[in-house]
């Protein structure tokens, strides 16, 4: 199920994807951003992160993928530098509709949020992509953002697609794929391809 949003939602143009249910830090310095983060915090609203195709996280706005995730912000420090520093976690996934950029540069888009997907837990046949996560999680040390040793079957396509080196636009279509299980045998494919050191195929 969807719901088409009436009001304006301001975007955050990335140059890596997030997804549900990832948190990620960022360092926020450009005055629109400011501004945004701002609103938000104020408010308590969510704005949506978009991976960028071609452009710059800075200056004028970048052509973004037109599938993104709803964030909050749910921590905030400043940086040793003076820079305001946020932790966000993603929610759910939209789909843009339209959108405008202000004389500022914040992008103004007009979006679908897509529902939560229903909660499954993963059956023997995913056991294998499971132990790569824990071996992932262990490895890079990022427990802290993956705390629970059980994740969905959702989440476990969403934290391997982030932990993994998959190419930037096989990241960006995982965001358009309604079924976990999907995602979860684009991944298989990627990590074959990986092994055999080929570049996997979009």
């Amino acid at each position: 199920m969807t719901t088409v949003e009436s009001a304006k939602t301001p975007l955050f143009p990335l140059g890596q994807t997030l997804y549900p249910g990832v948190a990620m830090k960022l360092r926020i310095f450009e005055q629109r951003y400011l501004q945004l983060v701002k609103e938000s915090m104020r408010s308590g609203a969510s704005f949506g992160i978009v991976p960028i195709i071609r452009g710059r996280e800075v200056g004028s706005a970048p052509t973004f993928f037109p599938w993104g995730t709803l964030v909050n912000i749910v921590d905030f420090n400043q940086q040793p530098d003076g820079l305001l520093g946020i932790t966000i976690k993603g929610d759910r996934r939209f789909n843009v509709l339209n959108h405008s950029v202000r004389e500022d540069g914040l992008i103004i888009a007009a979006i679908e949020t897509l529902a939560a997907e229903p909660v499954a837990m993963p059956g023997p046949q995913d056991s294998d992509l499971t132990l790569l996560l824990q071996e992932l999680v262990t490895s890079l040390e990022v427990q802290d953002f993956f705390p629970d040793p059980q994740p969905t079957l959702g989440d476990l396509s969403w934290r391997l697609g982030t932990l993994l080196p998959l190419p930037p636009d096989i990241k960006r279509s995982l965001l358009k794929e309604d079924d976990p299980h999907v995602r979860l045998d684009i991944i298989r494919e990627c990590l074959v391809d990986l092994a055999n050191g080929e570049k996997p195929i979009n």
